[in-house]
């Protein structure tokens, strides 16, 4: 499996320049401001909505560092995602819709309750065995994956990163806490009408 843009498998939609509100994408100002506050190369953004069985499509991004971007879905476990970033000529910061870990103590969830819980932004507990009775084990696979090619999963502001970084991203905060919306759009269930108004309100946030 090779997803595309990589020579072969699914076609990407044509690929278009974009510009938001004229800044650059906000993943690479994360990186800037880790390096120290300025672009020292052109940064490639990946994000993936990981599908946390590895049995569903998961969707792909890519932003160039010339601003082209282009998207797909296909089915992919956790060596296909990490192999199709691998790909990737560096530096490179990639944003993951999953739970890259599962360790003990991990408070992350808890701590997104406690801030934006009453802006209806809740994530799943991954402490325990919860991730493993569910079956949602893609996620931490590629994590552990990533961490064993040299990828920096954590990284901070205020010191150089790495040629290859990538994070935990929950797209349902940001649509508050970046895109200014009071409550995330429901767009996934509900009626089909109501689904089609929580798109056309997350297109228009996204503008």
């Amino acid at each position: 499996w090779r997803p595309a843009g990589t020579g072969s498998g699914r076609k990407a939609r044509p690929a278009r320049r974009v510009r938001i509100a004229g800044r650059r994408p906000s993943t690479a100002n994360m990186v800037a401001q880790a390096q120290g506050g300025s672009y020292r190369e052109a940064v490639r953004c990946a994000g993936i909505d990981l599908s946390w069985t590895g049995r569903r499509p998961s969707g792909f991004a890519l932003v160039e560092s010339d601003g082209r971007v282009a998207t797909w879905t296909a089915v992919a476990g956790p060596g296909d995602a990490a192999a199709w970033l691998g790909s990737l000529e560096p530096p490179v910061v990639a944003g993951i819709d999953a739970p890259l870990s599962a360790e003990p103590g991990r408070t992350a969830e808890a701590e997104l309750a406690r801030g934006l819980g009453r802006s209806g932004v809740m994530a799943y507990q991954v402490g325990g065995d919860f991730l493993e009775r569910k079956g949602f084990t893609a996620g931490p696979a590629l994590g552990g994956l990533l961490r064993a090619a040299g990828w920096e999963l954590a990284p901070s502001p205020g010191r150089a990163a790495g040629p290859r970084v990538a994070f935990e991203t929950f797209p349902r905060a940001l649509t508050v806490t970046v895109m200014g919306a009071a409550r995330p759009p429901a767009y996934k269930r509900g009626t089909l009408a109501g689904r089609q108004a929580g798109l056309a309100e997350y297109a228009n946030l996204l503008r």
